[in-house]
């Protein structure tokens, strides 16, 4: 039994560790591509926008063009997000120990 406490105690700590470092790692470039995210969803919120009011564009363009806006927007701001979770996952599972 107190074997495979060990055994259990130990991935969890090594896998706590690999999310705390994941976390930091990815941390800049997923801010980075989190702020580029963010331009491109307010670029396509201003395109919504000018397409709404526009007569050229059938009302599947328009729902199209406002669905790529707010996919846009909860993408940037899932992986802006994202190492922030994976470091405190990763904090809490080594804290578990």
């Amino acid at each position: 039994m107190a074997i495979f406490r060990f055994i259990a105690k130990t991935l969890l700590s090594i896998i706590g560790y690999i999310l705390i470092f994941l976390g930091y790692f990815i941390g800049l470039v997923a801010k980075l591509g989190g702020i580029l995210l963010y331009v491109l969803a307010t670029l396509f919120l201003i395109a919504a926008l000018i397409f709404t009011f526009s007569n050229d564009f059938t009302t599947q363009n328009k729902l199209m063009m406002w669905a790529a806006a707010f996919a846009f927007s909860l993408l940037s701001m899932f992986i802006s997000v994202l190492p922030g979770l994976m470091t405190g996952f990763g904090s809490y599972l080594v804290e578990l120990l």
